[in-house]
């Protein structure tokens, strides 16, 4: 008993994250960052079930008719139980956060929220297969320049690639510091960039799966990386709110791009490599002039933040994607508004053109990748690749995607981080107490 009377009820091996009665009022039941679920009888303070089936942190709870339980966790996935049974279904709750075309354009890479990276194939929208290995939500995902090579990166810091071919991880480069959440390849494929929470760029040698070198001046989290079609720059956009460019056989700096006056989200280079787009939270997508910083254009009509941005192969078209759920083209010549593409899902996080085509590809928070037939009635084929579930019917009280990432948005938030204020309210990462299991 506690000293005023209350009673302590001890079990769990990790913070206890939410509870609720069951309806009758015969048990309490709590959830926690042990992955577990626990029953208690509210009359012998003692634990009359554990549910366990989880595979991360537990965040939220519901019950519903006949005391069965709803749990949230942070593996992205909602479990219904029916305690005393031991029954449980799982549904999962997913996003998918990045999508690349192969070189040749016969195959596609998707990941999101569920760790995984899956491939399609192009004609006939038909699974080619799972890549698994990822600990953690997967942010970023790009095909070396011959196809043969497929990089990912996400949530577990760690930067993996796969033969696409044979489904099979062949190295895990490990350095970064935080959350990975974008990777590019050299247009010659030897080198590899990636962008990380860790607010540095790492370039790492694809043969030998080793790092060479580390460019460290951004002030807050990298986003994006994208070489120049010769190889020779590349660019990064920050959370700082600036673009800078970079020259990759020295990794000396060239630039800083400023006018962004939000967190800069996606960068790509127009095939010439004179001109680079960049966008950002502030609802604009922007084009510079690469060889004088200038610059040339800033495109406005997204009503929020806009997530992705990529030319088309001719450089005449740019897409991008934002969170208010539109896919928008823009004359990348003119810098003038082209149509608005709306599916049924919600945000767009992803956005790529086929190789050679001027069809866009999107992906988002629907759970699908839609790739879309331009012309006076636009129409897109929806890939469904990942089934985001409702809460079952009962359960009002369990979110429709629990998160840890509450305090930002999930692409940029570390979730090996906690997360705290400072006086300016603005949230700062810490080292992380979390296991990577």
């Amino acid at each position: 008993m506690g000293s005023r009377g209350e009673t302590v009820l001890r079990g769990h091996s990790d913070d206890v994250n939410a509870v609720a009665y069951t309806r009758d009022g015969t048990a309490v039941v709590s959830v926690s960052g042990d992955g577990t679920a626990k029953v208690w009888d509210t009359a012998g303070h003692r634990v009359t079930e554990t549910l366990s089936g989880h595979t991360d942190y537990v965040l939220a709870v519901a019950v519903g008719p006949g005391n069965r339980l709803v749990t949230g966790s942070f593996d992205r996935s909602a479990v219904l139980w029916d305690p005393g049974r031991g029954a449980w279904t799982s549904r999962p709750f997913t996003e998918l956060w990045a999508s690349a075309f192969a070189p040749d354009g016969r195959l596609l890479a998707a990941a999101g929220a569920d760790g995984t990276v899956r491939l399609w194939h192009r004609r006939g929208h038909r699974p080619a297969g799972v890549l698994r290995g990822h600990r953690g939500a997967v942010f970023t995902v790009a095909f070396s320049p011959d196809g043969r090579l497929l990089a990912s990166a996400g949530a577990d810091r760690r930067v993996r690639l796969w033969d696409p071919a044979g489904r099979r991880p062949l190295a895990t480069l490990r350095g970064h510091g935080g959350s990975v959440f974008g990777v590019a390849f050299s247009p010659d494929g030897r080198v590899l960039a990636s962008a990380s929470a860790d607010r540095t760029v790492r370039l790492w040698d694809v043969r030998r799966h080793r790092e060479l070198g580390t460019l460290a001046a951004h002030q807050d989290f990298v986003n994006a990386v994208a070489f120049s079609p010769d190889g020779r720059t590349l660019a990064s956009g920050s959370d700082d709110l600036t673009v800078r460019l970079w020259d990759v056989a020295s990794r000396a700096p060239l630039g800083v791009l400023r006018g962004h006056h939000g967190a800069v989200r996606s960068v790509s280079f127009a095939p010439g490599g004179r001109r680079l787009a960049s966008s950002g939270n502030d609802g604009t997508v922007r084009v510079w002039d690469t060889s004088s910083g200038h610059s040339l254009a800033t495109l406005t009509g997204h009503t929020g933040a806009v997530r992705a941005v990529a030319f088309s192969p001719d450089g005449d078209t740019l897409a991008s994607g934002g969170i208010d759920g539109t896919l928008r083209l823009w004359d990348a010549v003119r810098h003038r508004p082209g149509p608005v593409l709306t599916g049924r899902g919600g945000a767009v996080w992803g956005v790529t053109f086929a190789p050679g085509g001027t069809r866009p590809v999107s992906c988002g928070t629907d759970g699908t990748v839609r790739r879309w037939s331009l012309g006076p009635a636009a129409r897109a084929a929806a890939i469904r690749a990942l089934v985001g579930a409702p809460a079952p019917a009962g359960f009002p009280g369990v979110s429709r995607f629990p998160s840890r990432w509450a305090t930002r948005d999930p692409s940029t938030a570390d979730p090996a981080a906690p997360q705290s204020r400072d006086a300016a309210g603005r949230v700062a990462a810490g080292p992380s107490p979390i296991r990577h299991r």
